[in-house]
């Protein structure tokens, strides 16, 4: 092969390998750049997501003092009746779903005991762990976050002591069905979410 033909070829295989070292540079760049707006889309959506259910319990923590003030149930509390505690439940229920806080109400005696839920009266079961409930019944703390029932269903609760007279008779729960905040969040991103 002459050189006339060779110095040609040994041009055309530097650009050819230019090219390709170019293209993959550039394919490269891309790919980071998808990676790094679908990092940025996730991270929006987290947030989004993290705002809307704050925002769900900011709500039930406002509205608390329903149930906390509610002077029926606080002597339905103390005195430990059942029946009184399921009609005073039933009367905080029915001013809890009209003030637009929440679907479920569980009452929870001082010892934790689940004494009303307007979840499933048949069978209930109350969102809030045994020991979560300890400690808002001991220590008067609010509890909140997102938990599992006994029934598989998945719901944002706020939990806090009913007190009279200074004494904690009894925990509070609120609860709403994670499928709120998934619609919200739907909406809000303009697609489903499951």
């Amino acid at each position: 092969m002459s050189l006339g033909v060779r110095i040609p070829l040994i041009i055309l295989t530097f650009f050819v390998l230019l090219g390709a070292l170019g293209w993959t540079g550039a394919s490269v760049r891309e790919r980071q750049l998808e990676q790094r707006y679908a990092d940025s889309i996730a991270n929006d959506r987290r947030l989004l997501w993290r705002e809307i259910v704050e925002t769900i319990v900011a709500t039930m923590e406002d509205k608390v003092w329903i149930v906390r003030e509610d002077e029926a149930l606080q002597g339905a509390l103390r005195s430990g009746g059942a029946i009184d505690i399921l009609e005073a439940s039933r009367t905080a229920h029915s001013a809890v779903v009209r003030a637009g806080v929440a679907a479920r109400l569980d009452i929870l005696d001082r010892s934790a005991r689940l004494a009303f839920s307007s979840d499933k009266p048949n069978a209930p079961s109350s969102p809030l762990a045994a020991e979560v409930a300890l400690r808002v019944a001991d220590q008067g703390d609010r509890q909140r976050g997102v938990g599992n029932d006994r029934n598989g269903s998945v719901v944002v609760t706020v939990a806090y002591p009913i007190r009279m007279d200074e004494r904690i008779v009894g925990v509070g729960v609120y609860g709403r069905s994670i499928d709120d905040a998934l619609t919200e969040f739907a909406e809000s991103i303009g697609g489903e979410a499951y």
